[in-house]
């Protein structure tokens, strides 16, 4: 009985950290925006492109999501690599990139 009981328990465990886990992928683009972004790009702060000033943006949406990544995961200028965020995902900087690119006159899909 008691091997019983750990196994439930241990699986219980289990499921919710992968349903954890499962979670945080599903964020949005602009969940990720506010929780690493916003800081800098609703300010301009350390002249980082405003959000919705498609001119600051228009030079950036030519370099295309690819570049823009590594710019991010490398740090640009002010912007520390990841954005100051290590726990980013590749995926998850896309998404915002891809959100804050839209909000500033692109028409971007999200990555898959």
């Amino acid at each position: 009985m008691i091997h019983t009981t750990t196994s439930i328990a241990l699986f219980a465990l289990a499921s919710l950290t992968a349903f954890a886990a499962l979670a945080d992928n599903k964020k949005t683009g602009q969940q990720i925006y506010i929780e690493s972004c916003k800081e800098c790009h609703a300010s301009g702060e350390k002249n980082a492109p405003v959000l919705g000033d498609k001119e600051a943006w228009r030079p950036r949406l030519r370099e295309g999501l690819s570049e823009l990544t590594k710019d991010v995961i490398r740090g640009k200028g002010a912007m520390p690599p990841y954005a100051g965020n290590p726990k980013l995902t590749r995926r998850e900087i896309q998404l915002a990139i891809v959100y804050m690119a839209n909000e500033s006159g692109a028409k971007w899909k999200d990555p898959k």
